[in-house]
């Protein structure tokens, strides 16, 4: 026991034990900031999709390196535009060049549809480099109804699958990307 616990102490095994953490710590870092990320969801915006409180893997997603990964029915996270520190998750409903048909009667609260000087629906082209992103939830979620087209920059990764925090078996589901969306195109 005393030699095992000279050789524990020892400057050769302590100095390998301190690489090997070091070494570790900066892998883990790596890998939550460029690769992977846990998530949880905070509010109802994406119910039935995702439930509040309910954990997801996100897929860190470098739009410089690989646009073609961003695909309609995505479910992403990205900075919200009112509030740069908060990361929100909608889905992806239009790419660009698409044309979305915006109806104000189906924004998230009164004051919101008060707020649009628009009373009439309107097509809106999304320009190049942005996303039309919504809730699945569309009367509990703030999104690109009320604040026009996201820029493809503020996406940090897509949501690829997640479990639930229920009482009882823990759920494990793959986020797929639903039936296609129908997106209207002008002749």
């Amino acid at each position: 026991m005393n030699t095992l616990w000279r050789k524990w102490t020892s400057w050769p095994y302590f100095k390998h034990a301190l690489i090997g953490v070091l070494v570790g710590g900066e892998l883990t870092h790596f890998t939550m900031e460029h690769i992977v990320a846990f998530r949880t969801a905070a509010g109802p915006s994406m119910l039935p999709t995702m439930s509040m409180h309910e954990y997801a893997i996100e897929e860190k997603i470098r739009h410089e390196w690989f646009p073609q990964k961003l695909q309609r029915g995505d479910m992403v996270t990205y900075r919200a535009p009112y509030h740069p520190n908060a990361l929100v998750c909608k889905r992806i409903i239009g790419l660009p060049g698409d044309t979305i048909l915006i109806d104000p009667t189906t924004l998230p609260d009164p004051l919101s549809r008060a707020q649009s000087s628009n009373t009439r629906k309107e097509h809106v082209v999304i320009p190049k480099g942005h996303l039309w992103v919504q809730g699945d939830n569309a009367p509990a979620s703030r999104d690109s109804r009320m604040y026009g087209p996201i820029p493809i920059a503020l996406i940090t990764g897509r949501l690829i699958c997640g479990w639930g925090t229920l009482p009882g078996p823990i759920k494990f589901k793959w986020y797929r990307r639903p039936s296609p969306v129908s997106i209207f195109r002008p002749s």
